[in-house]
């Protein structure tokens, strides 16, 4: 069940007409009043509501009464070749979720998320939102890992050529300066995105799927 208006807004309960005891409400770049009457049904807190649709928030998460509250970043295949800042390289996912439900807010649309509806919602196997936002955060963690192979090509090319250099090019420097600041950049999205891993091994000790997770993070 869905709605969708222009501007690729939409707004779908991606747990409707299963079998599933918790609902999971994925909002596609909603606009104010879409997220004002989520806001008041799931009873969220105004303040975490604000730093949800905050396009440049860095990966967070926050506990207010019985509802989480986490952003992560998720690496952005559609970059050009200059971009080297958190917000050209990767795009926010704002998530909330408790015992009932799981909410999942972001700009563009993720195949990944279907996929995981797939997997989980239509076999019947939606144990709980905490499941779900593990799968979610599982992928966000892939999303990194073939830029990662491809800036480490990419330096061991530049670092080749000076070194067989006397006298490096300009643009052999300048292509290592821009590749080094991308690295960078997800390195440090990386390294935030661990406070929600922690959190989330802190509400589940010993749950072998956030152990699978953080086997991911670690490589």
């Amino acid at each position: 069940a869905f709605k969708q208006e222009k501007h690729s807004r939409m707004v779908k309960n991606l747990t409707a007409d299963t079998n599933c005891n918790c609902e999971w409400i994925d909002l596609i770049n909603p606009h104010t009043t879409d997220f004002e009457e989520i806001s008041r049904k799931y009873n969220l807190h105004p303040a975490v509501v604000y730093d949800s649709l905050q396009p440049d928030h860095l990966p967070k998460y926050e506990q207010i009464e019985e509802v989480a509250f986490a952003i992560i970043r998720i690496f952005d295949k559609e970059i050009g070749p200059d971009g080297d800042t958190v917000q050209d390289l990767t795009n926010k996912i704002a998530v909330f979720y408790s015992r009932e439900f799981l909410i999942t807010v972001h700009r563009d649309e993720y195949p990944f998320l279907e996929d995981i509806k797939k997997t989980l919602v239509d076999t019947n196997h939606c144990k709980s939102p905490y499941n779900f936002f593990i799968q979610l955060v599982k992928e966000v963690l892939q999303s990194f890992v073939q830029p990662a192979l491809k800036l480490a090509t990419g330096l061991y090319y530049y670092e080749s050529k000076v070194f067989l250099r006397k006298n490096a090019d300009k643009w052999l420097t300048t292509g290592i300066y821009w590749l080094k600041r991308k690295a960078g950049v997800s390195r440090r999205v990386l390294n935030l995105s661990k406070i929600v891993l922690d959190n989330l091994n802190r509400e589940q000790k010993h749950d072998p799927y956030i152990q699978d997770v953080y086997d991911m993070y670690l490589r």
